[in-house]
């Protein structure tokens, strides 16, 4: 979990600890309610999804942009097929108009793609992904929509 935690986490994280530990260790009568356990432990455990939300938005993005250029290879080698077809004079589901359209459709995701792979290699992982696989894996999903 560290590459996902920076200096201010690290201080709240500490602080929570502490505050905890102390209030454990002290002789108030509370630490014995299940309630007041419960209401310490949110404020640890709010955090530490926090931590763990960050994380697996970072993995799921990793995992979502290699599928996103996966899809659209596919399709670019689907459309060029479809295109020699027809400068060929060969039977094809496409005419010389669709491939135009399919061709500046998949510019436009590939654009957004690369823009999404440029601002996540510059983000640390320590922040919150600055692109969300969720809309990434959205832009997948018309783009396949609009392909099929």
């Amino acid at each position: 979990m560290a590459p996902y935690i920076n200096q201010e986490d690290k201080k709240t994280l500490t602080n929570i600890m502490n505050e905890t530990k102390h209030w454990f260790e002290s002789e108030n009568p509370d630490i014995i309610v299940k309630s007041h356990i419960d209401e310490k432990d949110r404020a640890l455990t709010g955090f530490g999804d926090r931590i763990y939300k960050r994380k697996n938005d970072w993995e799921n993005l990793n995992a979502t942009i290699p599928n996103f250029q996966y899809a659209l290879n596919q399709n670019i080698t689907k459309i060029s097929e479809e295109y020699n077809k027809l400068k060929n004079n060969q039977a094809s589901n496409l005419t010389m108009e669709n491939v135009e359209e399919l061709n500046k459709t998949v510019e436009n995701y590939n654009t957004t793609l690369n823009n999404s792979i440029e601002l996540a290699g510059k983000a640390l992982k320590f922040v919150d992904p600055p692109v969300s696989y969720e809309a990434l894996n959205r832009h997948l999903k018309e783009f396949n929509e609009v392909l099929h």
